[in-house]
């Protein structure tokens, strides 16, 4: 499981990545995420941003047992600063699972996105 688990996260990360803050509707991130990645630098910085996310997923075998999840989908929007910091996330549906990712993402340093940036993940997790 942990290997397909890893693997169906880094191909998900490597196709869609960009999102926003908390306390806004999936409609308002949709939005944003889509005006991201509307700009040629936008489109451009989704594949860094996806790639330097993805380094490093080790968490996430752990986090998927520990929430007893062996099937599933997590949309996960996030927000890059001007100065590279993962910042606000907006993460569905709430779960175990989402708590423990959320520990492991928020904060993280990547680099700087051309202006604030919102991006969108959707990890699919299976068996």
């Amino acid at each position: 499981m942990c290997m397909k688990l890893q693997k169906a996260i880094v191909t998900t990360l490597m196709l869609s990545s960009v999102g926003t803050v908390f306390c806004q509707s999936v409609e308002e991130l949709e939005k944003k995420h889509l005006a991201s990645i509307a700009t040629p630098e936008g489109k451009a910085y989704e594949s860094v941003a996806a790639a330097e996310l993805s380094s490093d997923l080790s968490f996430m075998p752990k986090c998927a047992r520990r929430a007893g999840v062996n099937t599933g989908a997590v949309t996960i929007y996030y927000e890059v600063t001007s100065e590279g910091e993962v910042g606000n996330l907006y993460m569905t549906p709430d779960s175990v699972l989402v708590e423990c990712i959320h520990t492991h993402i928020i904060s993280r340093e990547v680099t700087p996105p051309p202006k604030t940036w919102v991006g969108k993940i959707t990890l699919t997790i299976s068996q």
